[in-house]
């Protein structure tokens, strides 16, 4: 198993996020998942959006927050 660091850029310096893991089975799912949040982050650049830490909070909180949403996510992450 692969696990993959999240990590933030604040004003030009690294800070890793200890014990915030996203687990991959292999280096593939890792570049893999590694590429879609720069493809969200890619996409929404081009059309004037940005992604902001800010913002990115605020949608996790949300979706953490919201029962049903919630439990899609938690029964996807169980069965796939």
């Amino acid at each position: 198993m692969t696990t993959i660091k999240i990590a933030i850029f604040y004003y030009g310096k690294k800070r890793d996020l200890p014990g915030c893991p996203i687990y991959a089975e292999s280096q593939e799912e890792a570049d893999a998942v590694s590429q879609a949040f720069k493809d969200i982050i890619s996409e929404n650049a081009r059309i004037g959006v940005a992604v902001t830490a800010a913002k990115v909070t605020k949608a996790v909180q949300r979706w953490g927050g919201n029962t049903f949403i919630r439990g899609r996510i938690t029964d996807y992450f169980k069965h796939g």
